[in-house]
């Protein structure tokens, strides 16, 4: 069976995407996010995935024709409805994204194809397998391969582009957080024929919640669609953003959202500014969200020290103990005064208490205190809100 442009440059890209995630226990990660396992630092996984796709480009891959639609609608719909099954029982799992892609291809949906394999992309920008960068050039490749590629008899050579391009663009618009452009170019291609929990869909959630349309109606339909996306760190990450700004009660969801993301990728792009938004939520600064732990971190670093004996493996905490007191810093507080009682522990604590009192058995007294303020409507590109 022959496939166009985009099912090579996306299964070169893909296939690096499995073998880099895999390698650094991203897979196993997202699969068990409700338990807070967490992917590992992705910095080598980048390293290994850019290195396997940087000579993806549209004119080094012999692709041929772009070949009329091979699979029949009935069972391409079925094949669709099972894999949406699949992600809304269990979350997004590798792999899924592309073989939706697929599925698509072998439709006629090229557009939704495109999308489909975007899914798979942003999956893996989110536990920092592969930059922004490489993902825009890959779409700069596809549409070149559209654009350049003969096409089989019958089709409409110039619709198949102007749809692949208009999906690319409104990709990476969204890539760029140009929102009103996003928004445009999705919901012309998008708006009527997806289920409303499908990924476009969710895109253009998105957009509307970080263009400040952040009524009850938005963050319902956005929070309504969370099986599906259990796995991705940008849902919870966008879910975040929008209840800190909408302010009042759907602000204290913020917190919760955004440690789901930092458990999912500790070091991804996405969780310096999620434990930001923990900090001004708690009743700290922004700036003190770089010694936020999250509620797992806190209990994985303490297993990880106790099953080797070792006290100094709660360095990773001591920032955290050092702020003004704020959920995170007691609960990992009351971890140590646990911890104390052990003899090996408490002799430890003792000796850091000169330069961290919290280290020690004390009960420290909850306050709460708000610095600065936060400027709400639309969101900024980049969540500067300081």
């Amino acid at each position: 069976m022959k496939h166009c442009a985009l099912f090579f440059i996306c299964a070169a890209l893909s296939a690096a995407l499995v073998a880099a995630c895999t390698n650094s226990g991203v897979k196993d990660s997202a699969k068990d996010a409700d338990k807070g396992e967490t992917a590992a630092n992705a910095e080598q996984s980048a390293v290994s995935l850019l290195e396997g796709a940087s000579s993806i480009n549209a004119s080094s891959i012999d692709v041929g024709r772009v070949e009329a639609p091979s699979a029949d609608a009935a069972a391409a719909e079925a094949a669709l409805e099972e894999l949406a099954e699949r992600e809304r029982s269990g979350g997004f799992e590798q792999g899924l994204g592309f073989a939706e892609s697929q599925t698509r291809e072998q439709s006629g949906d090229y557009a939704g194809a495109l999308i489909a394999a975007y899914k798979e992309l942003a999956w893996g920008y989110g536990y920092g397998a592969i930059s922004s960068e490489k993902i825009e050039l890959t779409l700069d490749s596809v549409k070149e391969a559209f654009s350049t590629r003969d096409y089989a008899e019958g089709l409409d050579r110039e619709q198949i582009i102007s749809s692949v391009n208009s999906a690319a663009d409104g990709i990476l618009a969204f890539i760029q957080e140009d929102w009103k452009n996003a928004e445009e170019k999705l919901s012309a291609l998008f708006a009527d024929d997806y289920e409303a929990d499908s990924f476009p869909k969710w895109m253009l959630m998105a957009c509307r919640l970080e263009s400040g349309q952040l009524g009850r109606e938005e963050r319902s339909a956005y929070n309504g669609i969370r099986s599906r996306y259990v796995n991705f760190p940008e849902y919870w990450y966008r879910a975040a953003r929008a209840a800190e700004c909408a302010g009042g009660s759907p602000s204290l969801n913020a917190a919760g959202f955004a440690e789901r993301c930092v458990n999912l990728s500790v070091e991804g792009p996405y969780a310096a500014e999620c434990r930001e938004i923990i900090a001004r939520i708690s009743g700290l600064r922004s700036q003190d969200g770089e010694s936020i732990k999250t509620r797992w971190e806190i209990e994985d670093t303490v297993t990880r020290s106790l099953e080797a004996s070792d006290p100094a493996a709660l360095s990773p905490l001591f920032p955290l103990l050092a702020l003004p007191d704020n959920p995170y810093t007691l609960y990992a507080a009351a971890a140590m005064r646990t911890m104390a009682q052990n003899s090996l522990f408490g002799d430890y604590f003792t000796a850091q208490r000169g330069e961290n009192p919290r280290t020690a058995a004390g009960a420290p007294v909850l306050h709460s205190r708000w610095q600065g303020g936060r400027v709400c409507g639309v969101l900024t590109k980049g969540g500067r809100r300081l």
